[in-house]
């Protein structure tokens, strides 16, 4: 099984917005990997950055981990090819990397893909800013 949690980090700048992020965590012998969308290159909204391959304890900058739900092994891949092929709504002002987030886990719910947790989803809803 692969988990999935929310990963939600400190911005640098105040008054920002917590960056959230989705890592789909496999077991200790496979790569965890970080999806996420980050800031245009442009200067204009967001992109789909590029997966990292690496636990989010990795950096200062985590502030939680949210447990949300979990896929079984034989799906991972065509759930990361979901995630990484969901579009970045860029004409809506209000989008950001937590919609994005959202969104990804309503698909993965919706494509039959994650067993979702209800602790979770109300933790993450409240969460959002």
């Amino acid at each position: 099984m692969t988990d999935i949690h929310v990963a939600i980090y400190r911005r640098a700048e105040e008054g920002k917005l917590r960056h959230w992020a989705i890592w789909l965590q496999t077991s200790p012998s496979e790569e965890s990997v970080i999806l996420q969308v980050t800031d245009n290159m442009y200067g204009y909204g967001y992109r789909i950055a590029d997966p990292v391959y690496a636990s989010p304890f990795h950096t200062e900058k985590v502030e939680s981990v949210i447990y949300c739900g979990s896929i079984h092994q034989e799906n991972h891949d065509r759930a990361v090819d979901a995630i990484l092929h969901h579009p970045v709504h860029n004409r809506e002002t209000a989008w950001n990397c937590q919609s994005w987030v959202l969104e990804c886990w309503d698909l993965l719910v919706q494509m039959g893909l994650m067993e979702s947790c209800s602790q979770g989803i109300n933790c993450v809803e409240f969460l959002r800013e």
